[in-house]
């Protein structure tokens, strides 16, 4: 087991190499010269253009620009924003907190959702919860979350006033207060990978439904709930792990669409505010640390599987 974990560590060396030298292409993909898209329409100016592109490293090599620069960003340095000046990284660490909260949160409430509906559609055969399981799929899956963000705001928050979207205190400050502000953005963004997860925790409880383990138990007159929760359940969670990471991952980007629904001030935002003001610093730092934090799930998902299931052995 120890022996696999320091195998994947050392694998994501090279899988961060890639993402950083993708990251790092961002500005350089942009048809024409970085430093115009940067000026903008001060782009005219020859001595202005020169600086700009010293100031950014712009008139070096590009191998010597991205040694550069992953020099900076191993220091924790991602490079000034070009619209306040202000550095990326100090951008990024306020943000930050508000994305995380929001993905967490996010993911908490699908499983919540998924789990039980999933294992209740798989154990119960009735047309009601068929009805319901199918039900609820198919409009997680199919509402985009930006019109069912809107509707939530003009329903809940609008007319019930039941929830607030107009500020999003700490959660050290207020506990309360801030599940209840980040509930509607949080619920939003867990709709669609609570559906998913719905239809894979279906289909793997149903699938070890038949195994011979559960009808033994069955046979020596258990109580059903515990045949399901602690014979079926318990070996059905490996594919649902599997998903469950996979959005994990999906959850930190699609907060792009909800915060900005929400106006909440986290790294989505953050990202396409630096579209919108061509502000490219700030986005590389943004796309980098999102990125990042994907990877890294998908490598906690791997090692949660040898801790889920000791038989599983890796080579």
């Amino acid at each position: 087991m120890g022996f696999y974990i320091v195998k994947r560590i050392i694998w994501l060396i090279p899988v961060l190499f890639v993402i950083s030298v993708v990251v790092f292409s961002i500005v350089h993909l942009i048809p024409g010269d970085p430093a115009t898209v940067l000026l903008g329409t001060e782009a005219a100016d020859p001595a202005l253009l020169k600086a700009i592109k010293q100031k950014y490293g712009l008139d070096k090599p590009i191998y010597v620009q991205y040694f550069l620069w992953i020099q900076r960003v191993l220091h924790g340095d991602l490079g000034l924003s070009v619209t306040t000046g202000r550095p990326v990284s100090k951008l990024v660490a306020e943000r930050i907190p508000y994305t995380l909260e929001l993905g967490l949160y996010a993911l908490a409430l699908a499983l919540l959702l998924a789990i039980p509906l999933g294992t209740l559609a798989a154990v119960r055969k009735n047309q009601a919860v068929q009805w319901l399981f199918q039900g609820f799929t198919l409009l997680g899956l199919s509402i985009p979350r930006f019109w069912s963000g809107t509707m939530f705001i003009l329903l809940f928050s609008v007319h019930l006033g039941w929830f607030t979207i107009v500020n999003f205190p700490s959660f050290m400050g207020d506990p309360l207060d801030n599940l209840r502000s980040f509930f509607l953005p949080a619920f939003t963004l867990a709709l669609p990978a609570a559906a998913s997860i719905a239809r894979i925790t279906r289909a793997s409880v149903l699938e070890v439904s038949n195994m011979e383990y559960v009808l033994t138990a069955r046979s020596k007159g258990l109580d059903e709930r515990r045949v399901v929760f602690i014979h079926m359940l318990k070996n059905a969670l490996l594919p649902v792990i599997t998903v469950t990471g996979i959005y994990a991952g999906y959850l930190l980007s699609g907060t792009i669409v909800v915060e900005k629904v929400f106006a909440i001030p986290g790294l989505g935002r953050l990202g396409v505010d630096a579209i919108l003001q061509r502000d490219y610093p700030v986005l590389q730092g943004t796309v980098l640390v999102v990125v990042t934090l994907f990877t890294l799930v998908n490598l906690a998902v791997d090692i949660l599987y040898v801790f889920v299931n000791p038989k599983i052995r890796y080579v």
